[in-house]
Parts: structure tokens; C-alpha cells; sequence
């Protein structure tokens, strides 16, 4: 039988901080990219219609919508709720940043009437 070092209750607890300080970081990280998306859209918007091109719930719910903004066209995709009716290929109203078009929330979003 071959002889297993022990781990010290030291060594345990300090893997534990480590990855508490990374999961941490990485929650703050994504909760400030969402905060500058709205903050984006809300300093200068446009609003526009756009089609569900894809509706997936993996893991969550999320629609992929398509939609033009100055003669480019866009797909990006948003989040979506259980009690939201949307189907593939519905017509959607979207709210977009003038600055930035690819950033964009649809009406199901709750930011987009704030």
C-alpha cells in the first residue's frame, strides 16, 4: 500500500479560501459586465423590432433574436422567463444602444421599461 500524505487542516481550509476568493471574483465580474450593458443601453437607446431566431433552454431559458440597426444586421441573444410566450420567428420589441448596437435587451427583460 502505498503511503498518502495526509492533508494538514491548514492546507485545507487555505484551498477553501482560494477557491471562495476565485468564485467571488468571478460572480463580481459578471454582475458588473450586466450592470455596464444596461447602464449602456439606458444612457442612449433605440428601440426597434427584432425575430426570435432561436428559443433555448439549456440550463436556463434564453432567446436569440436578429435584428437591423443602421444596415447591419445583429443577433444576440437575452434571457427569458417560464411565463414568457414567445415562440421561434415572433416579432419582438427590442431596446438597443445607439453607441454600441450589439448590446441590446428585449421586452421580456425586466430593465427594459426601467
Amino acid at each position: 500500500m502505498k503511503n498518502q500524505k495526509k492533508s494538514s487542516p491548514l492546507e485545507v481550509v487555505c484551498t477553501f479560501l482560494i477557491l471562495g476568493v476565485l468564485f467571488t471574483g468571478l460572480f463580481l465580474f459578471i454582475s458588473n459586465r450586466r450592470k455596464q450593458k444596461f447602464q449602456s443601453i439606458k444612457q442612449e437607446s433605440g428601440i426597434t423590432q427584432g425575430i426570435v431566431t432561436s428559443i433555448k433552454v439549456y440550463k436556463g431559458r434564453s432567446i436569440t433574436v436578429r435584428y437591423k440597426v443602421s444596415g447591419n444586421i445583429y443577433e444576440e441573444s437575452d434571457g427569458l422567463d417560464a411565463q414568457d410566450n414567445v415562440n421561434k420567428w415572433d416579432s419582438v420589441t427590442i431596446k438597443y444602444s445607439i453607441a454600441k448596437p450589439e448590446l441590446m435587451i428585449t421586452e421580456f427583460n425586466e430593465e427594459f421599461y426601467k
